[in-house]
């Protein structure tokens, strides 16, 4: 079975602390672990799916021709610390693609997208649980041999607070080609529309990244910000990462304390693991301080009628 990568090795590579070997914290430990690259932000078959036609495919072949076109351009943003961020770039279009493929890859976002689903089918369910003509129409046809009473006892044992329906996904949601190209073509034409800016930093504190390094952090005075409103950030190596957001600027110098919210945002949103170059009980003790799944959690407003 192949070790797939959900976070590229080369990328990871920028957060070395030695020859390919990064420390990866894990949440409620004492301190980090220095592990090999290779071991790290990755699972076991996790790009195979299942093909029509019976057997498996793999998506591994797809991402390594985006990652290839991505690696040099990353390479000479982190030490240069400068890119042609304009729109009419070939290699800005490859650079946003990659971004944007990074973004849906990662387990975090397969949580996301779970806990939304669950929550627009629990607001559909009080939806359809109000209405006891549609609710009768849909029972009925969901469960053809309960009596019209034991479907009336159910709705009333669920409007009292007595039972809660939610919405199922198989621990591996299936993440093949037309779920991929689907999301990926969602998201990329609006980090497209972003300006995009080179950040690096003047404070001895370094960025780190995570298994979800694609953070999109919320804009002021919105509830929900998403890719659209949001600003997206993107660390590409201790020193150097990219923002992309409303104001039309391409250098961006960061102090410490931006620095430290860059960071704690890379926590927040992550899924299991964060991953620097160096050893750090701050970071240790920071990350210590989240809760698993906070950063994939979403809520969606009912809408009174």
């Amino acid at each position: 079975m192949a070790n797939d990568h959900y976070v590229p090795q080369f990328y990871l590579r920028n957060f070395s602390s030695k020859k390919e070997k990064v420390f990866e914290y894990t949440r409620n430990e004492e301190k980090p672990e220095e592990k090999w690259i290779k071991e790290v932000a990755s699972e076991q078959s996790y790009y195979d799916y299942q093909i029509k036609a019976g057997g498996k495919d793999s998506l591994e072949g797809v991402l390594a021709m985006i990652e290839s076109q991505a690696a040099p351009i990353i390479k000479r943003i982190v030490s240069e610390r400068k890119f042609d961020l304009s729109s009419t770039s070939k290699e800005y279009g490859q650079l946003i693609y990659f971004i944007a493929m990074l973004s849906v890859r990662v387990p975090a976002h397969k949580k996301k997208s779970e806990a939304l689903g669950t929550s627009f089918a629990e607001v559909w369910m009080d939806s359809l649980i109000n209405n006891k003509k549609g609710y009768l129409e849909a029972a009925k046809k969901a469960s053809p041999k309960a009596s019209e009473n034991d479907l009336l006892k159910a709705r009333d044992a669920y409007l009292a607070g007595k039972i809660k329906l939610t919405a199922v996904f198989p621990d591996k949601s299936p993440l093949d080609k037309d779920t991929l190209v689907l999301l990926n073509h969602d998201i990329y034409p609006l980090l497209l529309e972003k300006n995009w800016a080179v950040v690096t930093t003047n404070s001895t504190r370094n960025f780190i990244t995570s298994d979800n390094p694609v953070n999109v952090t919320q804009f002021e005075g919105r509830r929900f910000s998403g890719f659209k409103f949001g600003v997206i950030f993107v660390p590409l190596s201790p020193n150097v990462a990219l923002m992309g957001f409303d104001a039309k600027l391409t250098q961006i110098v960061f102090n410490r304390e931006q620095v430290g919210k860059a960071n704690y945002d890379q926590m927040y949103y992550s899924h299991e693991h964060v991953f620097s170059s160096f050893e750090s009980k701050d970071i240790q003790n920071d990350y210590n301080g989240t809760n698993f799944g906070e950063g994939q959690s979403v809520e969606v407003e009912k809408v009174s009628r």
